[in-house]
């Protein structure tokens, strides 16, 4: 074996070393941009969320809609339920957006007085 071929042994050595730990580190960015990602739809479809419940409220109409935020769609379904108690009504409106191949909800409720 020549003084040559055993520093190709080492520079091979050291390159698939750097290489293992590049893959390593560009796996922990990736999955913190899709943690990024997964809050930063949850917090937005919480606040589409209450401007519909503000909205159903204010109007006591309830309408399915789909909107775009961040180049992502959020399904909006309203629905105006009974109450509990009478004079009352319930707001609803479920949110769901994409997450990969499966789909990420969220539904908020308000009890109001009912429209007379």
């Amino acid at each position: 074996m020549t003084e040559e071929s055993g520093f190709f042994l080492i520079e091979t050595s050291l390159l698939a070393i750097s290489l293992i730990i590049l893959s390593g580190i560009l796996a922990v960015f990736y999955n913190d941009s899709v943690f990024y990602n997964n809050c930063r739809n949850q917090i937005t479809a919480e606040f589409i969320a209450q401007e519909e419940l503000d909205g159903m409220c204010l109007s006591g109409m309830a309408e399915d809609k789909s909107r775009i935020v961040d180049k992502v769609n959020f399904y909006v379904k309203n629905r105006i339920e009974s109450g509990d108690r009478a004079g009352m009504m319930r707001a609803i409106s479920e949110i769901s957006w994409p997450l990969g191949q499966e789909r990420k909800s969220l539904r908020l409720e308000r009890q109001v007085r009912q429209y007379e």
